[in-house]
């Protein structure tokens, strides 16, 4: 049965086993790394059951001085909406319109957009896509996540397709990978890629 044992000044970190986890840990606008030491727990139950991980400032060789106990997000997820109108003239009408743009946000960066016309249906949706995002195959709680999306290999449409490239706010360049773009979009000559969005049901996510 695990016990408590927590780090202190007469620690000897030359005979700590510690793993540096992928996490991309934020608190309070700064960055964290996080460690599993072995036999060092600081607490038992809860969430995180017999806890033996610990944060120090993202970077630095951890202490005694700068570890802190960790009981709390492996990456911060948040969302925010905002009501606006618009005015727009078609036809020489002009009129006033309204709608709601929701952001999904990640450490305080937004991650990913999307405007509807309906509170409800964007916080549904909003939902949807935040457990998308947990049970994605690319980790997004993990640092440089990014680095597994460009250059993955894909299916899109069910065709063998490639990530050329990703932005934070969720969109994809796809380029297909042995076979013509003509078969699926119009071809004005000069369009070789595909604009995705991150989620989008078109993407399979695991090529052989």
């Amino acid at each position: 049965m695990a016990e408590i044992k927590l780090i202190d000044k007469n620690t000897d970190f030359t005979k700590l086993k510690m793993e540096l986890m992928k996490w991309d840990t934020y608190s309070n606008k700064e960055y964290y790394d996080v460690y599993r030491i072995e036999n060092h727990f600081h607490s038992i139950g809860g969430k995180w059951g017999n806890n033996n991980y610990w944060a120090s400032p993202r970077g630095e060789k951890p202490t005694y001085d700068n570890l802190i106990e960790f009981s709390g997000v492996i990456c911060s997820w948040g969302m925010r909406f905002y009501e606006s109108n618009f005015i727009k003239t078609k036809w020489n009408e002009t009129e006033m319109n309204d709608i709601v743009k929701f952001e999904i946000t990640r450490n305080d960066k937004i991650f990913y957009d999307f405007i509807v016309r309906d509170i409800e249906y964007g916080i549904a949706k909003a939902r949807k896509i935040m457990i998308e995002i947990h049970e994605h195959p690319i980790p997004f709680n993990e640092q440089n996540f990014e680095k597994q999306i460009v250059g993955r290999k894909i299916k899109w449409m069910d065709k063998p397709s490639v990530i050329e490239s990703y932005s934070i706010n969720w969109n994809l360049i796809v380029v297909p990978d042995g076979w013509d773009i003509r078969e699926y979009r119009h071809y004005e000559g000069g369009e070789e890629s595909i604009s995705e969005d991150l989620f989008d049901n078109s993407i399979d996510w695991f090529r052989d």
